[in-house]
């Protein structure tokens, strides 16, 4: 990572971390997704952690893709 040198950088190698499906499927998406976590899907769909987390688990097949990823700042850092 990359913390030191650029904070959003470190957000995004963590972001794009998430499509590596190893990754995504072990037990350390539990520890990265902070309880309020709300996934936002191309279809409208809000997907909670525990959706999220339970459709890994059950091993659903899933595409993944990431397009023009940008970090916006809600509250001053």
């Amino acid at each position: 990572m990359h913390s030191d040198d650029d904070p959003d950088r470190e957000l995004k190698e963590l972001e794009l971390s998430l499509m590596n499906i190893n990754v995504s499927r072990s037990n350390l998406m539990v520890d990265l997704l902070s309880e309020d976590f709300l996934e936002f899907g191309s279809s409208g769909a809000i997907h909670t952690k525990s959706d999220v987390i339970a459709s890994l688990r059950a091993g659903k097949p899933i595409r993944i893709s990431v397009e023009n990823l940008k970090i916006r700042h809600l509250s001053p850092q």
